[in-house]
């Protein structure tokens, strides 16, 4: 799970105020043809981009609670243990 911000900031217990901003990217790029010659392919027009937020994608909730920062334990390691091991919170 190396090279992953996500993951990263789950190791690091750094989540809340992280992982549940808006999702920010590339909104638009637009090409600026103005100055350049009628058919002339030799030259480019000025690129621009903006950046925000992205309205289509996927509204990120609150963070839930710090039993995010574990996984579940599988029910056959559970049984396996013979109540030694207990599930981790929130699963």
């Amino acid at each position: 799970m190396e090279d992953s911000r996500f993951w990263d900031l789950m190791r690091w217990k750094a989540a809340p105020g992280n992982v549940d901003i808006p999702i920010r990217g590339l909104t638009s790029v637009t090409m600026d043809w103005t100055g350049v010659p009628p058919g002339d392919i030799n030259v480019l027009g000025k690129l621009a981009f903006k950046y925000g937020v992205i309205a289509a994608a996927e509204v990120r909730s609150k963070w839930p609670g710090d039993f995010y920062y574990l996984f579940p334990i599988p029910d056959t390691e559970i049984k396996r243990s013979h109540g030694v091991l207990k599930q981790n919170p929130g699963y």
